[in-house]
């Protein structure tokens, strides 16, 4: 298993417990924001964006937090991943 699965494993468990009651200095919301952020550095990389091609359970968590406010508001987060 290499590090972008084990990242994946630990994304999947943050986003099943994300709910309309988190709050954003929770675990759960921090860890997603922080992983997805790596996610996104990883995709400026070849070998890293065919890897991350073959996990589909990706794109679920990815959708599914984007159904949560606080992880879209992060208090100016999602600005630096452009």
């Amino acid at each position: 298993m290499i590090g972008l699965d084990l990242l994946l494993r630990a994304f999947d468990r943050c986003v099943s417990v994300l709910s309309a009651s988190s709050k954003i200095d929770d675990v759960g919301p921090q860890v997603s924001m922080h992983v997805t952020k790596c996610f996104t550095v990883a995709t400026r990389f070849q070998l890293c964006r065919d890897k991350l091609v073959e996990m589909p359970q990706l794109s679920q968590d990815i959708a599914r937090i984007l159904h949560f406010k606080v992880i879209l508001s992060g208090r100016g987060y999602w600005e630096h991943l452009s």
